[in-house]
């Protein structure tokens, strides 16, 4: 082959060699900057339970200071006891903690419970269940949006929602109105599903009515969707 053949060989693979890179530097550059674009969509998108448990304003939780709450977390997420002294001089647990659900026993008369949920416009809902034994368990339900603002209290399942059915015998012994005097609602959250179980108590009943009703009562189990408000 000529020696200029040669010349103008070397000189289209240069060519060719340059094109292929000018073409390919987009890419290059697209896929640089994907590590930076994922990171930016997982940090937005990390809200955790802890978080919000950090944020919580102190209204919202009175037996515990910011300090408290702070020392909870880091002793829970160092497998210690989450165990501490609160502002009344008692103390307070944080019994378990996920990226999406709490369980605080604020006391010994007291039970908090949070679950996290996404709501249709992608930003967070948390559920919390707030208890007091005095002794039967009775619980009050709200959902706060990921600033701590309230959006909604929850509706309590009427007492005939406890019962697959009501005899004659406990509409004669007038026990459902006994129960709707002072009804007494447990509500727990689920540690891995999304959803929300009431229970009624029959403690105000006397023993003979608790046996009558008892092979009739079931607890009431709802999904969380179905009771967090709209955007």
């Amino acid at each position: 082959m000529p020696s200029h053949s040669l010349f103008y060989l070397h000189v289209n693979q240069r060519a060719s060699r340059t094109t292929y890179l000018l073409m390919l530097k987009p890419l290059l550059l697209l896929f640089s900057l994907l590590p930076f674009c994922s990171a930016s969509a997982e940090q937005k998108g990390a809200l955790r339970m802890r978080d919000l448990f950090a944020s919580m304003p102190d209204s919202l939780l009175p037996l515990l200071s910011t300090n408290n709450r702070l020392d909870c977390l880091d002793f829970i997420e160092n497998n210690m006891e989450a165990k501490v002294r609160n502002l009344v001089d008692d103390f307070s647990e944080l019994k378990r903690l996920t990226s999406d659900y709490l369980l605080l026993e604020q006391s010994q008369q007291s039970r908090v419970e949070m679950k996290m949920i996404a709501s249709s416009d992608s930003t967070a809902h948390i559920v919390v269940s707030a208890t007091v034994f005095g002794p039967v368990a009775d619980s009050e339900v709200r959902i706060y949006d990921e600033r701590w603002r309230l959006l909604s209290a929850v509706p309590r399942p009427s007492v005939a929602a406890f019962f697959d059915r009501v005899t004659d015998e406990m509409e004669q012994q007038n026990i459902l109105a006994q129960l709707r005097d002072l009804p007494l609602l447990d509500a727990r959250l689920s540690p891995e599903e999304p959803t929300i179980t009431w229970t009624l108590s029959l403690d105000v009943l006397e023993k003979k009515d608790r046996a009558l009703v008892s092979p009739h009562l079931r607890p009431v189990r709802s999904a969380l969707s179905a009771i967090a408000p709209l955007p």
